[in-house]
This record gives C-alpha cells, structure tokens and sequence, in this order.
C-alpha cells in the first residue's frame, strides 16, 4: 500500500496497562477508533494487528503515514512506534489483535511442539471429501502447493503442519461415530524423550 513520509518527529512511549495477553494472545472486541489529532506514537512489546470494520482514517506508523479505509489490515511489529486516528466525523471501528511470540509459543504445560506431537501420536486415520472438512482439505491442498524455492518454505511448510494436526485435533475421528485413542499420558514424557 501506497504510504507518505512524515517528517515531523513525535514523541513516543511505552504504553502499560492497554493489552491483557491470554497466553500469548489477545484479540479484541470492536473498539471506535479517536479522531483527536496524533500528538505522540506509542509502542509495546508484542505484535499487533488490526482490521478496519467500518470508516477510514490515518495509520502512523514510524515515519509512515498509511490511508486506510474498511476492509483494510494493520501488521505493527513488537517495539515498533505508532498510532492510529479516524477522520473527522467519520466513525470508524477497529478489531485489534496482539501477539506475544515468546509467551504464545511456551507455557505452562510445555511447548507448542509438545502439544502438536501429542495431537500427531493420537490418531487420525480414513478418507474424507473435502466438502465433509473444507477447512482441513484447503490446509492439506495449501500444504502440497508450497513450493521450496525461497529462504521461508520450510518454516512455513512446518506451520501448515501444525494447522493441520490442529484442525484434526478439533475434528476428532475422521469417521465420526468412533472416538479416537488418546494418548496415555504416561507414555507422552517417553514420546517427547524420544523425539527429542
């Protein structure tokens, strides 16, 4: 998208007390986005990414200044300065969604990596139309369209994987009058030991 240069430097800070983070995550409900003028830019230590519901307005973001109208998505990188503002007399409402990567990608209970191997171990066998689990068919015919030609493939071959051991998960049995076999859980430390 098409963005100006502004060079006028603001003020920035830090800003506390704004985002509660769910393991990892947070995504909002619709909020009205202010039309006072941008005094400061302010920045936190997770990603945030916003979807214009309705209105336009004027994104900062560092030195850029970015024209957004509804429909329009807002990625902002973690540390990284800046604000948005609606035009004048022209609601305009926002979702906005942060990311902690650190937090979301470990907790408690283990890693990511040790849950989706739990989810690959339990089972999931049969044939299925893709008009039985279209969300699950599109992830496995997105998987066998990557091609392996840039320095990302691999990492985001790996991340379709997880999407759809996921999407299983939340399936259950492909044939679904039979319960699918879980993992005992004395057997899951032997597993991870393994692949590690």
């Amino acid at each position: 998208m098409k963005y100006t240069i502004r060079n006028e430097i603001l003020p920035v800070y830090f800003q506390i007390g704004y985002i509660y983070l769910n393991n990892g995550i947070s995504i909002g409900k619709k909020n009205m986005l202010s039309s006072q003028p941008i005094v400061a830019l302010h920045f936190h230590h997770c990603l945030e990414f916003g979807i214009c519901l309705s209105g336009s307005g004027e994104a900062h973001i560092e030195n850029r200044i970015y024209q957004f109208k509804q429909g329009d998505i807002q990625c902002v990188s973690a540390n990284t300065p800046h604000m948005s503002v609606a035009y004048e007399n022209e609601p305009c409402s926002w979702i906005w969604i942060f990311v902690d990567v650190p937090t979301l990608l470990s907790s408690e209970e283990g890693t990511i990596s040790d849950t989706l191997l739990e989810i690959a171990n339990s089972g999931f066998n049969g044939v299925f139309s893709p008009y039985e689990h279209p969300d699950l068919a599109r992830l496995i015919n997105s998987l066998a369209e990557v091609s392996l030609d840039d320095e990302f493939s691999e990492l985001y071959s790996s991340l379709l994987i997880g999407q759809i051991l996921i999407e299983s998960a939340r399936i259950g049995n492909i044939d679904k009058g039979e319960k699918r076999l879980a993992i005992s859980k004395k057997i899951k430390p032997a597993l991870i030991y393994i692949r590690d």
